[in-house]
């Protein structure tokens, strides 16, 4: 394959303006919140090992289970400087890995059509995402569901290469090792995640069952570290006792199945939201190859591309079963939907890989990725003009209390802020707007500055 020395040029200042713009939204994004709830109060910002232990402890046993939990506790407890440096790196690894899955192997940065697919990807991640601005660039957000996610979708990659042919794992103990010990990480994700991830294993065996393939033993034994992993997590204490709560972490209790049914639409409309973009991209897609397949006969669609295809469509279509599968419990808060949208826009880019790789005009994929590509960095942009404005009045708040803690006082009101005009689809969470001192935020705010109460002096209407 003929290798471009621009495109290598190209894919180097994506991945640099990739790291810088989520450093930036990182450091903007307001440290409050969850954040003060799960550092380890007394800790000053240092890495407390006893502390943060024994608090995953408290939460495994009686409230959230979740690896994302432990981490949002190691991280806030170290300070939000650990989370800035990792916190991009993540996300990079976020956008490489959605394409990994999608292409069944690593970008080629000598091809302008790898180059193009990733750049898309990582638009498409950083902006149509669910509610990116809580679940990427704030702490909590980001350790309990864009880590997470990475964790899984790293899982993932291992068997996708194994499908493509492409793996390089060698069916030693050394790898069932690490793949087993990363398998039960995955496995203490996300509750939604989990039965999908185990489904799409069981679809990839069945496959290579009726194909006559033999599996390396490593996969059978990430499967059952997997599912191991998994039954930690459901079968947890804190697991119970959150689902079973009327105010489960924002969560809606359904208790009939009228209820459960009924909240279906709610559901996908929750899914959908967040993702205009994609919407329109997987319409796109879906109607060139099928013009294609009249075209060219089905024949097109046999051996590898065939192959790229039901594994994209197969993504496409657990991302929907994840975004519904909330019915069975819960309507929980908008952004727990995040693993499900990043896996439908893999599937959507896995769809124009092969559309790429298919298409004679080869002109016409690159014309819809690059129009898809504008919008997608005019929402980008509005985030850079939102994000500054909500830092500079958390600065002017935080010198404000800190005036106030130098008085000596212990029970502190402070200025509302003015209203910021957020761009499309942009939600930055809690920061601190209510006048009940009593109230969640306010009284983990209140707890980590060690004061009797803070509130907000919300103007009469």
């Amino acid at each position: 394959m003929k290798q471009s020395l621009a495109a290598r040029f190209l894919f180097r200042a994506v991945v640099l303006a990739f790291l810088v713009y989520a450093m930036l939204l990182t450091w903007w994004t307001p440290f409050t919140g969850d954040s003060f709830m799960h550092s380890v109060f007394g800790a000053d910002h240092r890495l407390a090992f006893q502390p943060v232990l024994e608090r995953c402890w408290w939460s495994y046993m009686h409230w959230n289970p979740r690896l994302g939990e432990f981490l949002a506790i190691f991280t806030a407890t170290a300070g939000k400087w650990l989370f800035l440096a990792l916190n991009p790196c993540v996300l990079l690894s976020l956008a490489l890995m959605m394409f990994f899955l999608a292409r069944g192997r690593r970008v080629n940065s000598g091809n302008w059509r790898d180059v193009l697919l990733f750049t898309v990807g990582a638009l498409l991640l950083l902006t149509s995402s669910s509610r990116p601005g809580i679940t990427m660039f704030w702490l909590s957000g980001g350790t309990n569901y864009a880590w997470s996610a990475a964790i899984w979708l790293g899982f993932l990659c291992l068997y996708r290469s194994l499908w493509a042919g492409t793996s390089r794992i060698r069916d030693t103990p050394f790898s069932w090792l690490w793949i087993g010990g990363m398998a039960f990480a995955a496995g203490m994700t996300n509750e939604n995640q989990i039965p999908a991830s185990l489904g799409m294993l069981f679809v990839y065996w069945f496959y290579a069952r009726c194909r006559g393939m033999v599996l390396p033993c490593w996969f059978f034994i990430g499967w059952g570290f997997h599912a191991l992993g998994g039954a930690f997590l459901l079968l947890a204490p804190g697991n119970a006792a959150r689902l079973h709560s009327e105010t489960a972490g924002g969560a809606a209790v359904l208790h009939s199945w009228g209820e459960r049914f009924s909240a279906i639409p709610e559901l996908v409309n929750a899914f959908y939201e967040f993702m205009p973009i994609p919407k329109i991209l997987l319409a796109v897609a879906a109607a060139a190859l099928i013009l294609l397949t009249v075209e060219a006969g089905i024949n097109v669609w046999r051996g590898k591309a065939g192959r790229r295809m039901c594994v994209s469509l197969l993504f496409i279509l657990v991302a929907h079963a994840m975004a519904i599968s909330f019915f069975v419990r819960v309507i929980p808060a908008w952004h727990a939907m995040f693993s499900a949208t990043v896996l439908m826009m893999t599937g959507i880019l896995g769809l124009y890989g092969v559309w790429m790789d298919a298409v004679r005009r080869r002109w016409l994929p690159f014309c819809v990725l690059l129009a898809a590509a504008g919008p997608a960095l005019w929402v980008c942009s509005g985030y850079l003009d939102a994000f500054p404005r909500i830092h500079r009045q958390c600065e002017e708040r935080k010198m404000f209390i800190r005036h106030e803690l130098e008085q000596g006082k212990k029970n502190i009101t402070v200025p509302p802020y003015d209203s910021v005009p957020l761009a499309p689809y942009v939600s930055v969470m809690w920061r601190m707007s209510s006048g009940d001192p009593d109230e969640f935020i306010n009284r983990s705010v209140a707890r980590y500055l060690g004061i009797e109460s803070i509130r907000v002096a919300v103007p009469e209407p």
